[in-house]
């Protein structure tokens, strides 16, 4: 939207992708004008500029994609433009073509009929050399283009190369240009060159199908590899144990790669611990059948796993599948599994390291209850599932309320399965699971409903003690009335409760302990003398 008068002076050697020259009135170019750029302008845009004719080489744009024209003064098309090989966009509304009525919107059906009409451009025909030297040209400025971003990414030890198959920001990086918008089938040779520098390498968005047997195992600094959307589903095991014992790998996104479950799949030879530092593993929009337990268990420090939009299927039946991660992995703090058949949540549920967690669009027919006791969880996802035991309403309202409602209904004398008590915590052994209500009293423990503890945090400060029964208070203190003794019971709970340090568990069940003496109390007050 300038004032042109004439279409902008073009250098011999240019190269353009594109030309927007709209709402301008340029008029008709001159011959030759789009000749440099046959085998580079893949979109010109040219609406509101008054022509009456397109450029007459127009039909020589061998790698021309769209093609705006809309609301100039054109009345015939030439047929020469039904035979441009990638053409897939044509806009003409607007023009007085009187000739026949096309439905414009079918770019198949107009190039079908524009072929009828004329004979294709001479430097389209096969064998035109001085076309094929262009192309080469071409390619050859792509690829070097790529290679100039490469080199640049490894002097900052960080590379992105975004591809087609990859939704762009509206401002695509530098390093995104210069792979040219092309999909690439193979990683680039210069990425392999530069093995010990990359840090951050993504390589999304692309065709990529199979990569070197052991590439990767000389990224020895390596902590974020981005090879999402790519098509590296078949390839078998061989990436991830190549991926596996890289000593600084924190993030791992393989996302939308159409992997199997025999891609996960991790040998013996890789040790108990294969993922050191792996911190967010991407494994969503996949072809996955079943929960990767031994890839997510060798991983201990994971703290963010997507499996979201697979297949991974579960039965309700099945109470203990995940039970590997729930004994090796106590630190995942974002947990999803949108979209996929679980039937059952198993031993995950009792996963007490989760914040957030989502398991919409299953097939649950049952919220489990024991997610109301997991004590960091703070959003919990479950709608679109066939369950009828928790109203729509709660689902769809805040988390707490669901939590508190999951916790009412398993009642205070709730125990959780013996295996599950005795996963010891993401800390190493010896620490005491914060879903047990009832842990075995120790001369250094607190109270019999203890307090739970997470790796990694704090100590909490120990409740203060229970006091001792009411036979023995009697024994120890002749005369307190039992109006007194239920009293002080109740105090004693109080004080527990805003001492905290408290699992949700043992806070539940002393929240219930209180209100049972409470009441007791009252109604030994208020009993006749």
């Amino acid at each position: 939207m300038n004032k042109l008068a004439a279409w902008p002076k073009l250098h011999p050697d240019c190269r353009l992708v594109k030309l927007v020259v709209s709402n301008n009135t340029v008029g008709d170019p001159g011959e030759g004008y789009l000749g440099p750029m046959r085998a580079s302008l893949k979109e010109l845009t040219c609406p509101s500029c008054g022509l009456t004719r397109l450029p007459e080489d127009l039909g020589s744009l061998a790698e021309l994609r769209i093609l705006n024209a809309e609301f100039n003064e054109l009345r015939d098309l030439d047929g020469s433009l039904g035979y441009l090989p990638h053409l897939t966009q044509l806009k003409f509304d607007g023009n007085p073509i009187r000739r026949k009525r096309i439905d414009f919107t079918n770019a198949g059906d107009f190039t079908a009929y524009l072929r009828t009409r004329g004979e294709p451009h001479p430097s389209l025909v096969q064998g035109d050399k001085s076309l094929d030297s262009e192309r080469a040209m071409a390619a050859d400025a792509a690829s070097s283009g790529l290679a100039k971003a490469i080199s640049e990414g490894a002097h900052y030890g960080a590379l992105s190369l975004a591809g087609p198959r990859r939704e762009r920001a509206a401002k695509p990086s530098a390093s995104s240009e210069g792979g040219g918008g092309k999909a690439l089938d193979e990683m680039p040779q210069e990425v392999w060159s530069h093995a010990g520098v990359w840090r951050k390498l993504s390589v999304s968005g692309h065709a990529i199908a199979r990569l070197p047997a052991g590439a990767f195992k000389s990224f020895q600094v390596l902590t974020h590899l981005d090879l999402n959307e790519n098509k590296l589903g078949g390839c078998g095991p061989g990436l991830i144990a190549d991926l596996a014992g890289l000593p600084c790998l924190e993030a791992l996104l393989l996302a939308g790669n159409q992997l199997n479950d025999t891609d996960l799949a991790l040998e013996v030879a890789a040790g108990p611990i294969a993922f050191k530092a792996l911190s967010e593993l991407d494994l969503s929009k996949n072809s996955l059948s079943r929960f990767p337990d031994d890839l997510v268990a060798r991983a201990p420090e994971l703290r963010a796993l997507a499996l979201g939009h697979n297949q991974i299927l579960s039965s309700k039946e099945d109470q203990e599948w995940g039970r590997q991660v729930l004994e090796q992995n106590r630190k995942i703090l974002d947990l999803k599994l949108d979209h996929n058949k679980l039937g059952g949540l198993g031993a995950l549920r009792f996963l007490d390291s989760l914040v957030h967690l989502g398991v919409e669009n299953n097939e649950l027919r049952a919220i489990p209850p024991e997610l109301g006791l997991l004590p960091k969880l703070s959003t919990l996802q479950c709608g679109g599932n066939p369950q009828r035991t928790v109203p729509v309403g709660v689902v769809q309202g805040p988390t707490a309320s669901l939590l508190e409602l999951l916790r009412n209904r398993l009642g205070p004398n709730y125990e959780p399965p013996a295996w599950a008590l005795q996963a010891k915590g993401g800390g190493g052994g010896g620490q005491r699971n914060p879903l047990n209500p009832t842990p075995a009293a120790s001369p250094r423990a607190g109270p019999p409903l203890g307090s739970s503890s997470s790796a990694g945090s704090s100590a909490p400060t120990p409740p203060p003690s229970a006091p001792p029964p009411a036979s023995a208070q009697a024994e120890a203190g002749a005369g307190l009335s039992n109006v007194a003794a239920l009293r002080a019971e109740v105090e004693a709970l109080d004080r527990q409760l805003e001492g905290g340090g408290l699992s949700a568990a043992a806070k539940h069940a002393l929240k219930k302990k209180r209100q049972l003496k409470n009441a007791e109390r009252i109604r030994a007050e208020r009993a006749p003398k």
